[in-house]
């Protein structure tokens, strides 16, 4: 029979273990100049706005070649032209395909001739057109879209690109805090998000157990002041060219998980400690704060 002292001791170790866990990943550096040899290219997916657009000219700043995907042929245009403006020492390709419903095989088929050292999942959609919707309010294309968009899309491209990454090579999942927590409203989101987690974490132990040199992480995002919301940016919520220099000081160490901003550490500790009721609580103050300040009804999750 189990004593409450011996339950009191497992419960004090596993809460330490997480918390060490935490400090880990906390404090660990980034290594991405190791995977910058030979020319070689960063794909980013989803860069013609926001976090990706930051990132892609983040990668092109620190001598990565770039690959810029995007649906929107006129968004892919107008960034092309600004990398080749601000790096007109970077080699950029472009790929144009709908993360919802392009074959990921056939967009690793397109680069197969470039040495692409870094694959960084970013595509995905955070809402339903813009609304946070219960599940059972959304449509079932809606859902559709977001699955297809945040999971199908790059398990199959992570699939297509490992046997042809130019090792050593970095796969960095985007992930988010509320895949720790998914608040009502971004179940669905939350949700492909913590599979992500799941995806990162199994594709690690793969690639190891075959021998390749090839990192695999998980970016947990918080809150990124994007867009319209542009001018409400701030300590907690950075303006993407921000962030992206954060992350990428982060990305390329040992680490499975990698905060990369300071800040979001705070979410996040919130989000593995706390009980969901007060979580519930705390998201809805600051959704509530995030719409006042950005003078919107609608949120974009991150």
């Amino acid at each position: 029979m189990i004593s409450l002292s011996n339950v009191g001791i497992i419960t004090i170790a596993f809460v330490l273990f997480r918390f060490s866990r935490f400090l880990y990943t906390a404090l660990s550096s980034g290594n991405l100049l190791r995977y910058r040899h030979n020319g070689s290219y960063a794909l980013v997916t989803g860069s013609t706005d926001g976090i990706g657009k930051e990132l892609l000219f983040a990668l092109a700043d620190r001598g990565f070649n770039v690959i810029l995907h995007g649906r929107n042929p006129a968004k892919i245009e107008a960034v092309r032209k600004e990398v080749e403006a601000r790096f007109p020492q970077t080699k950029l390709e472009t790929v144009l395909a709908d993360a919802c419903t392009a074959d990921p095989a056939e967009v690793a088929e397109r680069i197969a001739h470039l040495p692409v050292s870094v694959l960084i999942n970013n595509a995905g959609i955070g809402t339903f057109d813009g609304d946070m919707l219960f599940l059972n309010t959304a449509s079932q294309e809606q859902v559709q879209t977001m699955m297809s968009t945040n999971v199908w899309f790059p398990t199959l491209l992570t699939r297509a690109m490992i046997p042809r990454l130019a090792q050593p090579a970095l796969v960095v999942n985007v992930s988010s805090v509320v895949s720790e927590f998914a608040p009502p409203g971004l179940v669905v989101y939350g949700s492909t998000k913590t599979f992500l987690n799941t995806l990162t974490a199994g594709v690690r132990r793969e690639v190891a157990r075959q021998g390749m040199d090839i990192t695999i992480q998980t970016l947990q995002v918080g809150s990124v002041t994007t867009g319209p919301t542009l001018a409400a940016a701030g300590p907690m919520s950075p303006a993407p060219d921000v962030y992206a220099q954060y992350v990428l000081d982060r990305i390329g160490g040992k680490q499975e998980l990698v905060m990369g901003y300071p800040m979001h550490w705070v979410p996040y500790g919130a989000a593995t400690f706390l009980p969901a009721p007060v979580l519930e609580i705390i998201f809805n103050v600051m959704m509530s704060m995030r719409k006042k300040a950005a003078g919107r009804t609608k949120f974009k999750a991150q």
